[in-house]
């Protein structure tokens, strides 16, 4: 599966739209992007955990996922100990989750998903990328750094990984 162009144009715009309402113009956005700005505009909390926390609850959903999302508690729930680039998309991930799928009241990363559940991942994947990775900015950046992937990606805060996919879905 693989998300329709028509719903890349869709969270493009989206996230371009919360970057604006977030920094009042695109050109403003300081890099990387301060993703406690969009949870403060989303409304969301950031909640970390480990799973070995004894006051964490229904720890059986927590043990094997880097990131989780309570509609109805408003929050999203991060493993502590990510790498920084990690923890970012994961983040990212997360929100796009509340922001593209109303249906989903709580949700975590656990990998055993039917059809319809991936498509929302790559959805979610594709948000984060596109909240993470304004297009306009890295096609400047690519631009002005002449492609050099390991000085964009540290620019963007992103793995290098990242940063390659979101370039290749960008050509």
């Amino acid at each position: 599966m693989v998300v329709t162009l028509n719903k890349k144009q869709n969270i493009e715009k989206e996230t371009e739209n919360i970057l604006q309402a977030i920094y009042g113009s695109i050109d403003c956005v300081e890099l990387p992007i301060d993703l406690n700005y969009v949870l403060k505009f989303t409304g969301l909390e950031l909640i970390r955990f480990t799973p070995n926390d004894p006051n964490l609850e229904h720890k059986e959903l927590f043990q094997d996922v880097l990131g989780a999302y309570s509609r109805t508690g408003k929050a999203i729930f991060i493993r502590d100990g990510q790498i920084p680039s990690r923890e970012a998309f994961t983040i990212a991930h997360e929100i796009g989750h509340h922001i593209l799928h109303e249906d989903i009241h709580f949700r975590t990363d656990n990998f055993n998903y039917i059809d319809e559940e991936i498509e929302k991942e790559q959805e979610a994947n594709y948000f984060a990328a596109s909240l993470l990775m304004p297009d306009c900015l890295v096609k400047k950046y690519k631009v002005d750094y002449g492609g050099d992937l390991e000085k964009i990606s540290l620019i963007f805060g992103v793995s290098k990984q990242a940063m390659q996919i979101r370039l290749s879905n960008l050509d």
